[in-house]
């Protein structure tokens, strides 16, 4: 969102190929914004996790966790999910959880939750990958 921002404040017209949308608005005090989430994506080693690697899961350790491809997030108001494409999702409710600390990606009562949340980022993921990589 940062380049498409710039270019805002320059006037100049964002390329069709530029990612992103501007927050000008929102760096003028619109407190809407141009969407109601976040996304991010996270890139792990391919093949390859430094032994000294200790990843934090559900409150225990699991060591040298390897990473073939990216894990990606959605981020609302009031919802978080981590998504992995080793299985070790997360789903936290930011409103009752802000520290993160209850992963409540198994639970029944949130699957709907997560699957419009899962349903979301995949969209994400189609809009946002280069279709040339």
């Amino acid at each position: 969102d940062v380049v498409p921002t710039l270019l805002d404040y320059c006037g100049v017209a964002v390329p069709p190929d530029v990612q992103g949308q501007t927050f000008r608005g929102a760096a003028q005090g619109d407190r809407a914004g141009p969407r109601d989430a976040v996304f991010a994506e996270a890139y792990g080693p391919s093949g390859y996790v430094d032994p000294g690697t200790i990843y934090w899961y559900r409150r225990r350790a699991i060591e040298h966790l390897p990473s073939t491809s990216p894990g990606a997030m959605v981020r609302t108001g009031e919802w978080k999910l981590c998504w992995r494409p080793n299985g070790l999702h997360e789903l936290y409710h930011l409103t009752t959880d802000p520290y993160e600390q209850t992963n409540v990606v198994e639970r029944p009562e949130h699957q709907a939750v997560r699957r419009e949340l899962e349903q979301r980022l995949l969209a994400w993921l189609l809009e946002s990958t280069d279709p040339r990589s």
